[in-house]
């Protein structure tokens, strides 16, 4: 048993040291960064950018995983919690597959197929940070740990380390993003009947991973109901939930366009103007756009989204366009299948496996949010279910000579080395003038629906630590600035190094950005109140947006440039 013990302690630690190159060449080499400003957000949520009072009641994660990452907040300083905490996270769950694909397999397999699982995956968790993705990992990982742990051979005992680490990563995906590690369930079942299938002549073997596989899911719901009784007990951040629900329904979908649903808005009597302020996200205005108003809205786009993606040929069409192949962990896909297929074993699995991944992002389609960070989700969950099947080569079977291994050791090493510094990184965007700059943002982030390689390989965010835009508006004592979403936070945020948190009240002095996430948010609510603003009667500035104001408030509104900024142009209102 001690021989045993000591065969997975050192297995770990051989998986742990497989997966520390590629998190550290990562930091040593890439430009990391949130991929969405979301994420961006959170962080600043957290640390109390936006208001200490709220630090630990933020949008998306559980609020005890606040509650925790808030703390540390209080006790450091400079660095983000949140961005190192994924990046922790991401390694923890790693390190699980690979381990389990090294106990399941025998060594060279194993190796090869850790090899693949992180050359091809890695770089979404460790340069392209997202929660959404985060929590996925955790919730696969740790679930697969979970039922690797009982599932074991019958000469060896259950191993409680594996069990409770497998149990505490699963439940920190859930805490990370819950609707997130939802994603994992269906390959987690697949896994637990294919697993199930090898020890059909014992059945207690099947029901004790049963009972206790329900009871982890209990915790996890457990959890999710605590932080929401939480959050409900403030009044102000449960309408603030209540309205982001709203939001999202609006905005978070695929459309087809204002023909598509200009009925609904004739029988408003809103007008275009006002259905270009809803898809820019601007619906602060809460006497024009009800509670009413926007369920409605929500529903026509619903029933037009329903009516157009059902139909086969604009489905394959959309499909075709998002150019799923282009993934870069599609290879990684190919090669372990052809593991699959050289061992020779429970291929109808890894077939089941990647039809349920197919259909699961079929079903992100059909319900308008096939975004890229969403559809990576599903493929790390199916990455994780295949890593974990029943061994593909049996690794009491065939054991390689240890010059065989070596061999293999070095071509991991190789192909790490190519990956990391022969990629076309370019870091002269570092110093690239503003309209290179604009480009890359607009053309190349800013598209956070689709996966763009360039997203992993520009370095971006060196450009300064903060943006000329932003040191002239916090220089300008004498007016407060409201900065439009599409504008400025879905581009902006990149020029801040997500390494490094911001320090709190940072948001609270003379500007405030409007939209996204934080709309309605209790403490940005508060501090637009403070400076004598009405959260449910702004109108962000703009174009069509002027159009919006002589429409419903001061027919003789006009607008005049005053600066333009990096690009970024600032605008001046005024009723006539």
């Amino acid at each position: 048993m001690n021989t045993k013990k000591a065969s997975k302690a050192f297995t770990f630690f051989q998986s742990f040291l497989l997966n520390l190159p590629y998190l550290a060449l990562s930091l040593l080499l890439a430009d990391q960064k949130y991929e969405i400003s979301d994420d961006f957000i959170i962080d600043n949520v957290l640390s109390g950018a936006v208001g200490p009072d709220y630090a630990s009641r933020a949008p998306y994660i559980n609020r005890l995983l606040g509650e925790f990452l808030s703390f540390i907040n209080r006790h450091t300083s400079d660095f983000s919690v949140f961005f190192y905490f994924q990046l922790a996270v991401s390694l923890l769950s790693f390190t699980a597959l690979t381990y389990i694909l090294l106990r399941r397999n025998r060594p060279a397999v194993g190796l090869c197929l850790s090899a693949v699982l992180l050359l091809f995956f890695s770089d979404d968790y460790y340069i392209l940070v997202c929660c959404t993705r985060t929590a996925s990992l955790a919730a696969a990982a740790g679930g697969a740990l979970f039922l690797h742990a009982f599932f074991h051979p019958e000469n060896e005992p259950l191993s409680l380390p594996e069990l409770l680490s497998g149990g505490f990563l699963a439940l920190i995906g859930s805490m990370i993003r819950i609707k997130s590690a939802l994603l994992v369930l269906p390959f987690l079942l697949l896994l637990f009947i294919a697993m199930s299938g090898t020890v059909l002549k014992n059945l207690p073997r099947i029901i004790l991973p049963l009972v206790s596989s329900l009871v982890l899911l209990a915790l996890a719901g457990g959890l999710c109901l605590t932080s929401e009784t939480l959050n409900s007990q403030d009044p102000a951040y449960a309408a603030y939930r209540t309205f982001d629900d709203r939001r999202s329904a609006v905005v978070d979908t695929v459309t087809f366009g204002y023909e598509s649903v200009k009925d609904t808005f004739d029988s408003l009597g809103l007008s275009q103007v006002d259905y270009l302020m809803l898809r820019a996200w601007n619906f602060n205005d809460r006497e024009i756009f009800t509670d009413e108003v926007l369920d409605t809205v929500a529903k026509a786009q619903d029933k037009v989204r329903n009516e157009t993606t059902l139909n086969p040929q604009i489905l394959f069409e959309d499909t075709l366009a998002r150019e799923y192949h282009a993934y870069a962990c599609i290879p990684g896909f190919i090669l372990i299948i052809a593991f699959y297929i050289y061992g020779r074993k429970h291929i109808p699995y890894a077939v089941l496996t990647l039809l349920l991944g197919a259909a699961l992002i079929l079903v992100l389609e059909i319900l308008g949010r096939p975004v890229y960070r969403a559809t990576s989700a599903v493929l790390i969950a199916e990455s994780a279910a295949l890593a974990a099947a029943p061994c593909i080569v049996e690794p009491e079977k065939e054991r390689e000579p240890i010059r065989i291994r070596a061999a293999i050791f070095i071509l991991i090493a190789l192909m790490l080395l190519t990956k990391q510094f022969l990629r076309p990184q370019d870091r002269f965007w570092t110093y690239a003038n503003d309209e290179e700059y604009r480009y890359w943002t607009e053309m190349t982030f800013n598209n956070s629906d689709v996966f763009g390689a360039g997203k992993y390989t520009f370095d971006i965010s060196h450009r300064g630590p903060e943006p000329n835009l932003i040191a002239r508006v916090e220089a300008d004592r004498e007016h407060y600035y409201l900065l439009d979403f599409t504008a400025t936070i879905q581009k902006i945020f990149y020029n801040y190094p997500h390494t490094k948190r911001l320090p709190c009240d940072y948001y609270t002095d003379n500007y405030s950005y409007l939209g996204g996430v934080l709309t309605n948010f209790p403490s940005v609510n508060e501090d637009l109140l403070a400076h004598g603003l009405d959260p449910d009667a702004l109108v962000r500035s703009y174009e069509f947006r002027l159009l919006y104001l002589r429409e419903h408030y001061f027919p003789n509104a006009r607008m005049e440039q005053v600066d333009e900024i990096d690009g970024f142009k600032i605008w001046k209102y005024s009723a006539e």
